[in-house]
């Protein structure tokens, strides 16, 4: 019996097919067809996959037919494996793409929303559906719809189980691209292709539940000379105790740290891995003295290992370096955020290359002399982009952990002269959400929601960003 779901190859490209037209319908045989695919996928080193199905309809959800005669404890069996192939197939690390044609409801809406991106064709129809049965969405897709669309759209979805059109799901931040019906095949699988040849392990350092913090530290001088660099590892955060909202500065306490397998570990968080091989490494409780004192005088501290139950442990890393004359020495730390983060060399090399692309769109021309100030342009925009949350353009991070709609204004106006329209369009999308019924435009944004405070220029601040983003792009 052929499979109602395959999964291909085409060099790293990976194909995923439903295969049960016309409605390509979550049955039992196709559940467990697609635990195989994605499980297959997982055990190929892809660098992109594509989610497509046979026929004019993408998936008409569940066939309901496998619910007769079910047991509480089968049911839930059911629906903690298939939440298990969803969550596998949305944490493979690389990108992955949904080609939506036709309808997709339901169990089909929940697999396209695993993927990173969705192209849909023209005509295609979406609808979270279960409520018409007296059901919910039990994959997961709730929260990805928020996360695309907001909560309030999320729910005007679920509790109305009514279909919306492509272009309606584009506005809404939860489709990526609207392609003509009898090109959506073509050209969703040559981006996918394009994908599959680019630089996948920058998507893969970036990538949600994927992603890695990485230093560089360079090094140059004029003439021959040895150098040692230490790198400390201290009990303290960025922002001193006087500085806060919402996150209390000083004091970040570390109770253990402990060097083995040429990682730190710091307490029970993911390691410190130095990239560049150290030469020595020393760790020290608070009695045994400011761990910066250590350095000064040019030692580490004998210690391998400390616990200091008063939460001050600090270390440091040491690297001794050979330098010669105007020849830069880079060495590198990775942070991984996540379990599955990647670390290597090969992989900031790919993020540098994925960043250097991002930040020149846009031509900038001055006489060579002026090349500092292109720099600090696309320095700043690159700034701008690490501190977006989501779809939100924030000043900063900690105590700048929220969205106003006056530096939103701002930083869009700018951004759109650089051509980073599709960053200023998820902006305004996300901001409109917050706007009370009365009219009413929030100061800012941040976890908790709208800020209550009046600000009595939102107003206009929020209709010159729309005014100034239909001025460069024409899009009403």
């Amino acid at each position: 019996m052929d499979k109602q779901v395959r999964f291909e190859t085409s060099g790293a490209l990976g194909i995923l097919t439903l295969a049960n037209p016309p409605l390509n319908l979550f049955s039992e045989e196709l559940i467990e067809d697609l635990r195989g695919a994605v499980t297959a996928a997982k055990q190929t080193p892809l660098r992109a996959l594509m989610v497509r199905a046979e026929g004019k309809i993408f998936s008409g959800g569940a066939d309901v037919r496998m619910f007769k005669g079910s047991t509480s404890a089968h049911a839930r069996e059911r629906v903690t494996s298939h939440l298990r192939t969803i969550a596998d197939l949305e944490e493979l690390p690389c990108p992955t793409l949904a080609a939506v044609q036709g309808l997709c409801l339901a169990a089909g809406l929940e697999l396209a929303l695993a993927c990173d991106l969705i192209w849909a064709g023209a005509s295609a129809r979406f609808a979270q559906a279960e409520a018409s049965i007296g059901t919910t969405t039990l994959l997961g897709g709730v929260q990805r719809l928020a996360e695309r669309a907001g909560p309030s759209r999320a729910r005007e979805i679920i509790y109305t189980a009514e279909q919306y059109d492509a272009t309606t799901f584009e506005r809404w931040n939860i489709v990526n691209r609207i392609v003509p019906d009898d090109a959506l095949e073509a050209e969703t699988r040559a981006f996918a292709a394009r994908l599959a040849k680019g630089p996948t392990l920058a998507y893969a350092a970036g990538k949600r539940e994927a992603s890695t913090f990485y230093v560089d530290y360079t090094l140059r001088s004029r003439k021959k000379t040895d150098a040692t660099l230490f790198l400390a590892i201290r009990p303290f955060q960025v922002n001193p105790t006087w500085q806060f909202l919402g996150v209390t500065g000083g004091v970040s306490p570390i109770r253990e740290i402990r060097y083995e397998s040429h990682t730190v570990q710091v307490d029970a968080r993911l390691p410190i891995i130095p990239l560049t091989s150290a030469t020595g490494f020393g760790a020290a409780t608070f009695d045994e003295g400011n761990i910066v004192e250590w350095l000064r005088r040019g030692q580490l501290p004998d210690h391998t290992s400390v616990t200091d139950d008063r939460g001050h442990a600090a270390s440091a890393l040491e690297f001794v370096l050979r330098l010669q004359p105007r020849i830069a020495r880079t060495v590198t730390i990775a942070v991984p955020f996540h379990q599955q983060s990647p670390a290597s060399d090969g992989m900031r090399a790919s993020v540098v290359r994925d960043w250097q692309d991002r930040l020149t769109g846009a031509a900038i021309e001055l006489p060579s002399p002026a090349q500092h100030i292109v720099d600090t342009i696309r320095s700043s925009v690159a700034y701008i982009l690490i501190h977006r949350d989501g779809p939100a353009l924030q000043p900063g991070s900690r105590s700048y952990e929220r969205s106003w709609i006056r530096d939103g204004a701002m930083i869009s106006d700018a951004l759109l002269r650089l051509g980073l329209n599709d960053v200023v369009r998820d902006y305004i999308n996300w901001y409109v959400r917050f706007q009370y019924a009365d009219g009413k435009v929030p100061c800012c944004v941040d976890s908790r929601g709208a800020d209550p405070v009046p600000e009595n220029d939102s107003h206009g601040e929020l209709i010159y960003l729309i005014a100034e983003y239909f001025r460069h792009t024409g899009d009403r």
